[in-house]
């Protein structure tokens, strides 16, 4: 039969040497192209979370911050007699919660993600809860009434600023989480 085949074993070294060379280079090069395509998700993934999620989660322990001297302001207003000193901690309450609304303005312009969006919302919504018992205090401290404050502080106050601190901590677990993987 005069069909042409051709086995490995007759061809000459180097030829076999080339081939194997030149198959060795094909999957070099297949790997050097799926590593550069990983490398650069990588790389984007990193991106969003330091541009978007790390600055938004700061804004976030921004407003916890702000909380917490809220939180000591009203207790030193509780123990103070000075009428002067009562409302330099008021002035403080007034400067940490208008600090608490410039973070939520800018954080609103970050957020674009719709799972975002429902972060926002949720601790929106905690602020809000918040707002109420907090201005229900500072009004008993204000008219003399430090025994009915203390009682709305930790009756009414401590529970809805826990659950705000519950709603700030959640985003920046979330991002943590991300900058881990």
């Amino acid at each position: 039969s005069g069909a042409f085949t051709m086995k490995l074993s007759d061809t000459r070294i180097a030829t076999r040497l080339t081939i194997g060379f030149g198959l060795l280079f094909l999957l070099l090069a297949l790997a050097v192209g799926v590593a550069t395509v990983k490398i650069g998700h990588i790389r984007d993934e990193f991106r969003d979370v330091m541009n978007d999620d790390y600055p938004t989660s700061m804004i976030f322990v921004g407003v916890k911050d702000d909380v917490n001297l809220v939180a000591r302001a009203i207790r030193n207003m509780l123990l103070l007699t000075d009428p002067a000193a009562v409302r330099a901690e008021h002035d403080r309450i007034k400067v940490s919660l208008k600090s608490v609304d410039e973070r939520f303005a800018k954080a609103g312009t970050l957020v674009v993600r719709a799972e975002e969006k429902a972060v926002f919302a949720k601790i929106a919504a905690a602020r809000d809860a918040y707002l109420g018992p907090l201005n229900r205090v500072i009004e008993l401290v204000q008219a003399g009434d430090a025994e009915k404050a203390k009682v709305a502080l930790i009756k009414d106050v401590r529970p809805v600023q826990n659950a705000l601190f519950s709603a700030v901590d959640d985003p920046a677990q979330w991002t943590d989480s991300l900058v881990q993987a």
